[in-house]
């Protein structure tokens, strides 16, 4: 507009230019006329320096005219350069946001403010998955699954009048349901104020977040104590649980080694380094022993996984650990039914046949022998009888105490059922070293028992055979000395008699 409006202003002023030089050739001539009709009474002289002066004031004015119109039209040339460069300038920017709005991964649409769509890119229509002879025809309550159409209508003018940002959900043309992020901001184009709106698809951003507050649920409310630590094992984050079975409160621990990675591992050593024991598997799983804040001990299965960074500086550590001391605790009454006597607390069978199987392989490496003692009380039966089962039972643990500290720590005293016992002794390089153990447990055997004013006591008859001389298995070598056990009993009890011996 400014171009024209100069260019009117030019050609006016050229117009007038042109009037007033007219103006003053008519104004001459007209004076030259009235100067010729007057009386010839002035002299040639004066009539010739007039007309002089006339001309001289006629070409200035030419002069003037073509200088003037010159400048106007340089300006007008450099107004319509201008004006050609502005154009250009503007079919490029035009364009340039063309290719933009067709070429935008987000679905660019606009709306009039009934809510019907203007304008809508190629990624739009993707987003909705119409073609784009269909989506002009739509409105916004057609795709737009969260709000009434009335409500939509109505949202337009406040959301014109400001940049927002806000989170809905679209219905796809098949019917699904899909979460976005809409981008608003108000325009005019032509005169006809409009709402610019930019679509994205955040389904997966959405579906991302509610794994992450599960993930967040979830370490939060285990049963399990969970930690989050650092490059140097030290404590990021912890959950509830980890206090529960601990004693120890987030704040007492955040940025310090907590005391379960100093714990006594599997691995016998209570100091160990935390990336050393992962460099290798990114995880490792074990049980510790552990002394809560309490003193309580209790033990644990900890399971530690590396979970990498961006970087192996960022990368970080999550430990995941159970409290199994009552499983422990079941375990250990467990094996203790299956491998010890549930009346003496003395090994049974099933671990006497254990022992005797390490025993002789030992005895192998060291060339050295092993001796099996095979124990029968004598005279346990009248007690049992007149005094009663219970008394019975009390009187055989008395004597198990007694013979099992009469052997060495690394020997075995087993009681296989009745008033029967084995013992296993190794580590012997003769047939006779023996003996001397063999005599103190007769001695135990004969230890008396108090009761009710009572003294009771029994002896012992016990029957020995030696590894690997008499036999080279565990069964061979309990017969023969249950045999030699017979023997000696026959022979006037309270005594000892090794296998092959008469």
């Amino acid at each position: 507009m400014h171009f024209f409006r100069l260019l009117f202003t030019s050609l006016f002023i050229y117009k007038a230019k042109t009037l007033l030089f007219s103006t003053c050739l008519l104004s001459i001539g007209f004076a030259t006329t009235l100067s010729l009709s007057e009386p010839i009474v002035k002299t040639t002289t004066t009539s010739s320096l007039f007309l002089k002066l006339l001309v001289l004031i006629l070409l200035g004015l030419v002069v003037f005219a073509i200088i003037h119109n010159c400048r106007l039209n340089n300006i007008l040339r450099k107004q319509m350069a201008k004006h050609h460069q502005i154009t250009a300038e503007l079919k490029k920017q035009s364009e340039n946001n063309q290719a933009l709005l067709l070429a935008a991964g987000d679905g660019i649409h606009v709306l009039n403010l009934k809510g019907e769509l203007v304008l809508a890119n190629e990624a739009f229509c993707q987003h909705l998955g119409y073609h784009s002879s269909q989506i002009t025809k739509l409105h916004v309550a057609d795709w737009d699954a969260q709000w009434s159409r009335e409500e939509l209508v109505n949202n337009i003018p406040d959301l014109r009048d400001t940049i927002s940002t806000f989170e809905t959900l679209h219905r796809k043309k098949d019917g699904s349901i899909i979460s976005v992020e809409i981008n608003t901001v108000g325009v005019e184009i032509d005169g006809e104020p409009l709402l610019f709106c930019s679509a994205r698809d955040i389904s997966q951003r959405k579906q991302q977040e509610m794994l992450l507050r599960q993930a967040a649920s979830v370490f939060h409310h285990s049963h399990d104590g969970i930690i989050l630590l650092d490059q140097q094992g030290r404590v990021l984050d912890a959950n509830q649980s980890f206090t529960r079975l601990t004693g120890y409160t987030l704040p007492e621990i955040l940025g310090r080694t907590p005391p379960l990675l100093n714990a006594e591992c599997e691995m016998g050593s209570k100091e160990w380094d935390l990336a050393a024991h992962l460099d290798n598997t990114s995880i490792w799983t074990g049980e510790t022993s552990n002394t809560g804040k309490s003193g309580k001990q209790y033990i644990t299965r900890f399971t530690i996984s590396k979970v990498p960074g961006d970087s192996e500086e960022q990368s970080t550590y999550i430990g995941v650990f159970t409290d199994i001391t009552p499983l422990k605790q079941q375990q250990a009454q467990l094996e203790k039914m299956i491998h010890y006597d549930n009346l003496t607390q003395l090994p049974n069978r099933v671990l006497l046949m254990d022992r005797l199987n390490q025993a002789m392989l030992n005895a192998k490496r060291d060339n050295s022998l092993v001796a099996v003692l095979y124990i029968d009380l004598d005279g346990f039966k009248p007690i049992n009888d007149t005094f009663g089962h219970a008394l019975g039972d009390t009187f055989l643990c008395h004597i198990g105490k007694a013979m099992s500290a009469a052997i060495r720590g690394k020997d075995t005293l087993a009681r296989i059922g009745g008033d029967e016992f084995v013992a296993i002794l190794s580590g012997f390089d003769s047939g006779t070293a023996a003996d001397p153990m063999i005599a103190r447990i007769l001695a135990a055997a004969t230890t008396p028992m108090l009761y009710q004013e009572q003294s009771l006591q029994v002896s012992a008859s016990i029957g020995v055979s030696l590894f690997p001389w008499h036999a080279e298995n565990a069964e061979t070598l309990l017969q023969k000395a249950d045999a030699a056990m017979y023997r000696a009993k026959k022979s006037g009890k309270d005594r000892y008699q090794y296998h092959g011996n008469s």
